[in-house]
């Protein structure tokens, strides 16, 4: 689908704004806030406007096996993800259901409810869900052990009483950026994420900006609240702030 798209909030003036040094100690006095600048011109979007189906949205519109989504299909996600639209890039390929856990499943198979987009242009294994990926998730969610948690009801208090660093605005909707640790395993990743807490659920956006030593990913993550890590030039970054900047929630 081809149009113009209007994005009203960029998340930073320059990818440099966005990451650079922060007080190591916000009060809620002085908050931490990305500046959101109006943008004012209508912009290409470089891929597709996705928009979220009219209608209620199935109590389990897939499975959770990896499989290329129909537009249908994720429009019915969107809806349960609250999100009214987005502008998915081209470079990043067709959206992905990478899993789909939901307590309604017969028998049940976990405690609330997570759904991971993932997108193919950006599928590599050693990502697990691949380099970059949309997670929505209700706080109560629980199954086995082996997931990343982006978000918990502690983050959406921060957020209220602006003591949370780093803090963005998105659509009218305040959220968080984070440089997020992986799992630990022989190499861990490093994500940039955008975050949006809400009463019940958060949804994640999330980058991997690489691969590394477990002992050196404390170090990386402050080089990176400093905007001075290399991997911040990574060309997949640009078109990830956009994907992020152009979400309208519901």
């Amino acid at each position: 689908m081809s149009t113009r798209y209007l994005i009203p909030l960029l998340l930073c003036v320059a990818l440099a704004a966005c990451r650079a040094p922060l007080p190591s100690t916000p009060t809620p006095s002085e908050p931490s806030v990305l500046k959101a600048t109006p943008s004012p011109d209508a912009i290409e979007c470089p891929g597709e406007v996705v928009n979220r189906s009219s209608g209620n949205p199935p109590g389990t519109p897939g499975a959770r096996t990896r499989r290329v989504l129909t537009s249908q299909q994720l429009a019915d996600y969107l809806n349960i993800m609250g999100v009214d639209s987005i502008c998915i890039p081209a470079a990043f390929g067709p959206p992905i259901l990478n899993v789909d856990w939901n307590n309604l499943d017969d028998p049940p198979v976990a405690i609330g409810r997570m759904i991971s987009i993932g997108f193919e242009g950006l599928d590599e294994g050693a990502y697990g869900w691949g380099r970059g990926f949309l997670v929505y998730s209700t706080y109560d969610f629980e199954v086995g052990s082996e997931y990343d948690v982006f978000a918990t009801l502690e983050d959406l208090e921060a957020i209220r009483s602006r003591s949370m660093p780093r803090l963005i605005r998105v659509d009218g909707v305040d959220g968080f950026l984070r440089y997020f640790p992986g799992l630990s395993m022989d190499t861990q990743a490093v994500y940039i994420t955008y975050i949006f807490p809400f009463d019940t659920h958060y949804l994640a956006t999330v980058l991997a900006l690489g691969l590394y030593d477990p002992a050196q990913v404390n170090d990386i993550i402050l080089q990176m609240e400093e905007g001075r890590h290399p991997d911040l030039a990574n060309p997949d970054l640009p078109l990830f702030d956009q994907l992020v900047s152009s979400i309208r929630f519901k």
